[in-house]
C-alpha cells in the first residue's frame, strides 16, 4: 500500500520512513471523526511522554520521532551514534506496551484485526540494519 494512501502511520521495516505529511493526514482523518482539530504536535508529545514513561533513551526516542534536528540547535554527537534497528523495535515495544496498559485495548483491536496478515519480520535482517540520525 502505498503511503499516501495508507490507513497506517508506521511502516513496516521493509519500508522508508514515512514522512510528516502522512501523520498530518491521519491526525486529519482522526480529528474529522470526532469533530475536533489535532495537530500533530499533540501525537508527537503523547508519544514521546509515553516514551520517557517507558524508560527508553533520549536518543531512541529522537530515531523514533524522526527528530534528526536538521535545522536546529542539538547534540552534534548525535549524528555520530548508530543503532541496530532491532534496538530501535525493543524501544517502540516497549512504548506500544505502555499503550496497550494505559488504553486497555488489546492488539488485535488495534490492529483491526489483521494481525494475521502481517509479514514476519526477519530477524536476522533487523540485526544488521543501523539507523542513526
Amino acid at each position: 500500500m502505498k503511503h499516501s494512501t495508507s490507513r497506517y502511520v508506521f511502516s513496516g521495516i521493509q519500508l522508508d520512513r514515512l514522512p510528516e505529511s502522512v501523520v498530518r493526514d491521519y491526525m486529519m482523518k482522526i480529528g474529522g471523526r470526532i469533530g475536533q482539530h489535532l495537530p500533530r504536535k499533540i501525537a508527537r508529545a503523547t508519544f514521546i511522554s509515553i516514551a520517557e514513561s517507558s524508560e527508553i533513551g533520549p536518543y531512541q526516542i529522537k530515531v523514533l520521532c524522526n527528530h534528526d534536528g536538521y535545522g536546529s540547535s542539538v547534540d552534534v554527537t548525535d549524528g555520530y551514534k548508530t543503532m541496530y534497528a532491532h534496538e530501535v523495535r525493543a524501544a517502540a515495544q516497549k512504548v506500544e506496551e505502555k499503550i496497550y496498559q494505559i488504553t486497555g485495548c488489546k492488539k488485535n483491536v488495534v490492529c483491526r484485526g489483521q494481525l494475521e496478515n502481517f509479514t514476519d519480520i526477519d530477524e536476522s535482517r533487523i540485526r544488521k540494519i543501523s539507523v542513526h540520525l
